[in-house]
């Protein structure tokens, strides 16, 4: 979807992705929502939460009717709204998982007097007692009254298309992230000056602190220097850059399948196929294309990262990135004599039948294609690119 791409429809025909896409526009603050029933504890991380009214004081709360957390309040009639704090990331994925039986475990937490748990370190709690009901769509819309409320110092952490963090960081990453695929995509040539001026105003970035903090960023991986009159340039890539890129990538690939795979569930499974079929369809149907050959193959990788909870490690994996470069490198003609999927498919294959010694052997093979097709596309161009 493009900035200015305009979407309508009548009642249910919009498209599903399309909607999700405009809504993760809204910056909403993150919570967790808990609440006890018969000693059982319940949570499940929300963001559609808001103040009802402040005479009486009542909160407004949207579930989704397939959560037990959604089910335990419908009988117990009592909940408390957790607003976490801007270091509570790993906490919002926690409650949010579906892996996770006891999400409780290991959790600082207290029990307030009629039996809903509270997180100790969030921001601020709101103990609530629910008085109305209403559907909407696949969720619940509690309307409840307040019974307590504490708060602490701190800054929120928020939701913003499709990330958590303080919203100022989910903005300054989204400019490094446009930054960096902007650099791999060579615009100019290796040694030649940045205009660090026009970046900023492509990226729309006010006051240019985002993009200074993204180049300076891009300077710590080598993937921008500077000339000999300390302008700043983009670096050339070698293939001993290359080849520490796709080895730091394989290295967490074989550590989630090694550490984390066991835990994954079915859904997760399920997903992980559609996805290598994705990435076939892109190399072999009569659409094929090999940027979006490029995207299905790194979204497959990162969903396998993401099996493992940690948002700090898929942030890593993400920055080891350098799909960008073969789009320029690589002609349309040429890019499926010498790219291929197999391993892809076997990794797939291997993931979703529990052989993780097969899947390691095939994340190898795949991170030894890419390094020999870098090193062939890099000598072809005089060595750097």
């Amino acid at each position: 979807m493009t900035a200015n791409e305009t979407v309508t429809a009548q009642h249910d025909e919009i498209d599903q992705d399309v909607f999700r896409r405009v809504v993760s526009h809204f910056a909403s603050g993150v919570t967790i929502i808990t609440t006890g029933e018969h000693g059982a504890l319940y949570g499940t991380t929300a963001s559609a939460v808001s103040s009802l009214s402040m005479d009486p004081p009542m909160m407004l709360v949207c579930l989704n009717r397939s959560s037990s957390t959604h089910d335990a309040i419908k009988r117990s009639g009592v909940f408390a709204i957790n607003i976490l704090a801007e270091g509570q990331g790993d906490l919002a994925y926690r409650f949010a998982s579906k892996r996770i039986v006891d999400r409780f475990d290991g959790v600082d937490h207290s029990i307030a007097d009629n039996g809903v748990p509270v997180l100790g370190g969030s921001l601020a709690s709101i103990v609530c007692e629910t008085e109305e009901l209403a559907n909407g769509g696949t969720h619940t819309v509690f309307l409840a009254r307040v019974l307590a409320a504490t708060s602490g110092e701190g800054e929120p952490l928020t939701y913003y298309r499709g990330k958590f963090g303080r919203l100022e960081r989910v903005q300054e990453h989204e400019v490094y992230l446009a930054v960096r695929q902007w650099v791999l995509s060579r615009p100019v040539a290796p040694g030649q000056p940045i205009n660090e001026a026009e970046l900023v105003l492509q990226f729309g970035d006010a006051d240019g602190a985002y993009v200074r903090n993204a180049l300076i960023r891009l300077m710590t991986e080598s993937l921008i220097g500077r000339d000999d009159e300390g302008r700043l340039t983009l670096s050339p890539i070698t293939a001993e850059l290359v080849d520490g890129f796709v080895d730091g990538r394989t290295a967490i690939l074989v550590g989630v399948l090694d550490k984390h795979m066991h835990k994954a569930t079915p859904e997760d499974l399920q997903e992980l196929r559609q996805l290598a079929g994705r990435v076939a369809a892109t190399r072999n149907g009569p659409e094929r294309s090999l940027e979006q050959f490029l995207i299905a193959a790194d979204v497959f990788h990162k969903r396998i990262v993401s099996v493992a909870g940690s948002l700090p490690l898929l942030n890593a994996y993400a920055r080891l990135g350098m799909g960008g470069v073969w789009g320029r490198s690589l002609t349309d003609a040429e890019w499926t004599e010498r790219m291929r999927d197999t391993e892809l498919s076997a990794l797939a294959e291997a993931i979703v039948a529990q052989r993780y010694d097969d899947a390691r052997r095939a994340a190898y093979a795949h991170g030894d294609l890419v390094k020999d097709l870098a090193r062939s596309l890099i000598a072809e161009h005089g060595g750097a690119i």
